[in-house]
């Protein structure tokens, strides 16, 4: 492509996968690659720095954006109508924005003088400029931190209020409601999870993969072992079935897996 590399977004839909092309004169671009291999069709072109985009609800955007020669990003919503900015917050920066399944909140971490919390937005026509519930996640935290945080989100999950996240101070997974926000943390070393129906997980861990049946606002996990080893959940089929994956050496193993009734 004319102008320089693409990097791969953090979000998709049925027309494509959203990337970003860092520009020679130091802006960044972020686009729409359709799976049909074409060129993106640009959704943010400007001189400005566009990054950490994700697609919500009723083909809504929301990404971040500061000017090149800046350091502090604000957050940016598509409407029908036209953008929304929610500004950067004083000496800090809105980072990794994501709209919750059911569309009726965005979460944003919120990075400001070593100090990181995901604040939650009521959606409506447009976004609330102002923060609805906020989650302190870190006080020594740094950007890379951040990224690391927001891995979970491409979790499945059935719950569309909830928002998936990586705790950096308890080093898990957790669960965070944007609406009630309450929330709870998965098992010591956890890293990826998928639901299987209302309070089942999938939770893969350092050493094994879990069962674990915590609901939000549990105290503690209630987590069984299934397999030992580094298994990935990957996909939900059934309440009762789903698609896990293990990387040995040179290759990796994909396997369906069925679960028995609980006793």
């Amino acid at each position: 492509m004319p102008g320089g590399e693409i990097l791969l977004g953090r979000s998709a839909n049925l027309q494509g996968c959203l990337v970003e092309s860092p520009r020679p004169d130091g802006s960044r671009w972020i686009g729409l690659a359709p799976w049909d291999g074409s060129q993106p069709q640009w959704l943010a072109q400007d001189d400005r720095v566009n990054a950490f985009a994700s697609i919500g609800p009723k083909d809504r955007l929301v990404w971040c954006r500061r000017a090149r020669e800046g350091t502090q990003f604000d957050l940016v919503v598509r409407h029908d109508d036209g953008e929304q900015i929610i500004p950067a917050p004083e000496d800090g920066s809105w980072l990794a924005p994501q709209f919750t399944g059911d569309g009726r909140s965005l979460v944003a971490l919120r990075l400001r003088d070593g100090t990181m919390s995901a604040c939650s937005f009521a959606m409506g026509d447009r976004a609330a400029n102002q923060a609805e519930r906020v989650l302190d996640l870190s006080w020594r935290a740094t950007a890379p931190m951040a990224y690391q945080t927001v891995v979970p989100q491409r979790m499945q999950l059935l719950d569309g209020a909830m928002w998936a996240f990586f705790h950096p101070r308890f080093r898990r997974v957790g669960l965070w409601d944007a609406r009630s926000g309450q929330s709870m943390l998965f098992g010591i070393g956890s890293s990826s999870i998928i639901q299987l129906d209302a309070e089942r997980f999938l939770v893969a861990t350092t050493d094994g993969l879990d069962i674990d049946s915590l609901a939000v606002g549990d105290a503690r996990s209630n987590a069984s072992r299934l397999l030992d080893g580094v298994w990935v959940p990957l996909l939900r089929l059934a309440d009762d079935r789903a698609v896990i994956a293990r990387m040995r050496e040179t290759q990796v193993d994909i396997v369906r897996i069925e679960l028995l009734p609980p006793d």
